[in-house]
């Protein structure tokens, strides 16, 4: 059951989620968000996680030229982060080494259309999510304003994602395991 929240801002946000390490890519998130902020300025720039990357990011965060436009949440619980997503109006994963990708998924089924970096595991689940080099803040920028132009783009990109994901699940996916473990038994 998707989560209902009212936004406390006008402008459309994007929404990055996860461990703030050098892989997941929340330094490449504030350069993303710096290109995106240039062409649209309707827009607001939320990171939400923990490590060892925090303080630095806001320390950059409130140096940069968009620091009355970003905002870092710090860890939430996942009802917060609910409601974050229920909000959000693009998610980004820039990450540089991201082997699945569970908040992709999780973006996904809140319905925020995703833009993940080419190397996310997610993107086999989410056939429908942008994808861009995470080198590229260019890449990142440019698909993530395209997104939020264009909100039947958006919309259409939402739907294809949670029918992909509709039948996932852990006990599934465990059950599928355990399948493969008693044929090899």
């Amino acid at each position: 059951i998707p989560v209902k929240a009212k936004s406390p801002f006008s402008e459309k946000i994007v929404l990055f989620v996860g461990r703030l390490s050098g892989q997941k890519g929340p330094m490449q998130f504030l350069e993303i968000a710096e290109k995106i902020y240039e062409q649209n300025q309707n827009t607001r720039f939320v990171i939400s996680g923990e490590g060892e990357l925090y303080k630095k990011l806001i320390e950059a965060g409130a140096g940069s030229d968009i620091a009355d436009r970003f905002h870092i949440t710090g860890y939430l619980e996942s009802q917060e982060l609910q409601k974050l997503y229920a909000i959000a109006d693009v998610y980004c994963m820039p990450s540089f080494s991201e082997p699945f990708g569970l908040t992709a998924l999780e973006a996904a089924d809140a319905g925020v259309p995703v833009v993940l970096s080419d190397r996310c595991g997610a993107a086999e689940l989410l056939p429908e999510a942008n994808q861009a080099n995470p080198a590229s803040t260019n890449d990142f920028a440019d698909q993530i304003i395209a997104l939020l132009e264009d909100d039947k783009k958006g919309k259409q990109q939402v739907k294809s994602n949670k029918k992909a994901i509709k039948n996932l699940s852990w006990e599934k996916s465990a059950a599928e395991v355990l399948s493969v473990v008693d044929s090899l038994l």
